[in-house]
């Protein structure tokens, strides 16, 4: 979670209230906290017609990342993300096992 600097004494139009180094530090230190955490949790479960094909997907990897598939099939991820939680489109469906099919002779070569 995102923690805004007006819960800290921090306002637009004053910018930080004047001797109260302390609230920014605090301010900086949780946000740097919030900055470094591993991933963000799903807020939706994902369609279960989306099992076999998120298993091909490797935050970990960004060649074999949600990001990287996107990026190969010229969409946004938002889309990505909001189709995971339908039913899995039949064209959704063949661009995916093509771009695995397409990593797959990449790694074997």
């Amino acid at each position: 979670m995102y923690i805004p600097k007006s819960q800290f004494g921090w306002s637009r139009n004053a910018g930080w209230l004047h001797g109260d180094e302390a609230a920014y530090d605090t301010c900086m230190a949780m946000n740097k906290k919030h900055a470094a955490r591993p991933g963000r949790s799903r807020t939706h479960n994902i369609h279960p017609s989306w099992a076999d094909y998120v298993a091909h997907f490797d935050p970990t990897n960004p060649e074999r990342s949600q990001g990287a598939f996107c990026r190969w099939a010229g969409m946004r991820p938002s889309s990505l993300s909001a189709a995971k939680r339908k039913q899995i489109h039949i064209a959704m469906e063949e661009a995916i096992s093509i771009w695995i099919e397409e990593l797959q002779k990449l790694e074997s070569e």
